[in-house]
């Protein structure tokens, strides 16, 4: 459950703090205060997917991302590019994604088509995957420090530029690519439409390092990409968000994937993070918290993706000696 609790500022404002004591989320405040608790080494999204689903991976996002879906990688090197919007502020610029631009496959061949035959004699080229997932095809390796976007969503974006010997070669690359964009039709469209504009682009990669896990995952249930590519990647069944809750006693050893906080959480909107949480108090959780007191399931391991583990079961929530704490007690700051 990444976005769960944060990472969000310590100072949070007053209404969030009363908020997360209403009744709707008593019994949340009530596990997360008499579930145990315990770290791991996986502070983010992706280190968790890899720590529950395929531990011993050493590749890198991309590698992983391009293997999944099939694109040849035998002569190039291929780095995962979203379509962004950079958001001019009086001095600086702040990075919304594609989540937001929601572009449609048109207008991402577009594009892509227009920025392959602008830098074809830089030997760079863009692959379209899904509108909204793209990747960089280059003839040599980049030597650049990548950030994963969702620590750079909604930020200034002069402290996330890639950093290393190629970092003013892409900037290059990028100004180029915003000019060619910013008078492209599918813009000049989109303006008029009163969208915001596909007016950059955005490098990004993760790097693994091979560890070690005990969990054993049978079934991934999520709708997302990256679940579904690390459960293939580690031979593991996956089906749809859907089918978990079709089910009337869920699958032992499951891993239910639930993204309703992270768009939220990435932004660092704790309003949104609010009414994600409202509606997931009067949805999943009531189911979840069924199955649990029916016994359907007998343990529930909560991450969200924090370097946190919170493991809950009937005994535990039975524990009435340990301090109740608002759900807001147990947010996640930022690094």
């Amino acid at each position: 459950m990444p976005g769960f609790l944060g990472p969000f500022s310590a100072d949070i404002p007053l209404h969030i703090q009363q908020a997360g004591n209403e009744p709707a989320f008593k019994n949340i405040n009530r596990w997360l205060s008499r579930a145990d608790v315990q770290t791991i080494k996986a502070t983010d999204v992706y280190s968790t997917l890899q720590f529950l689903l395929h531990p011993q991976c050493a590749l890198s996002l991309s590698g992983l991302l391009v293997d999944y879906e099939g694109i040849d990688t035998s002569a190039e090197f291929i780095y995962r590019i979203d379509p962004v919007h950079f958001k001019a502020e009086s001095d600086h610029a702040i990075l919304l994604g594609s989540n937001l631009l929601k572009p449609t496959e048109d207008e991402a061949v577009a594009l892509i088509e227009a920025f392959n035959q602008h830098f074809a004699e830089d030997n760079l080229s863009l692959i379209f995957s899904a509108a909204d997932r793209w990747y960089l095809q280059t003839r040599k390796e980049l030597s650049l420090d990548l950030k994963t976007i969702d620590e750079c969503l909604g930020r200034d974006i002069k402290h996330f530029m890639p950093q290393g010997e190629d970092a003013l070669w892409w900037r290059r690359i990028l100004n180029e690519a915003q000019m060619l964009f910013f008078q492209h039709e599918v813009n000049v469209q989109r303006e008029q439409n009163l969208q915001l504009s596909i007016n950059g682009l955005w490098l990004w990669d993760k790097t693994f390092t091979p560890g070690a896990s005990e969990v054993k995952i049978n079934t991934v249930f999520a709708d997302d990409t990256l679940s579904m590519m690390f459960a293939e990647c580690a031979d593991v069944s996956h089906d749809s968000v859907d089918a978990f809750w079709a089910f009337d006693k869920p699958t032992a050893n499951s891993l239910l994937f639930i993204d309703t906080f992270y768009d939220a959480a990435s932004y660092g909107d704790i309003d949104a993070w609010l009414d994600a949480l409202d509606s997931f108090a009067n949805d999943e959780f009531v189911q979840l918290n069924t199955a649990l007191i029916r016994g359907k399931c007998t343990d529930i391991f909560i991450y969200p993706c924090d370097g946190r583990v919170f493991h809950i079961n009937r005994w535990k929530i039975a524990r009435l000696w340990k301090s109740k704490k608002n759900i807001t007690q147990l947010f996640a700051e930022p690094n």
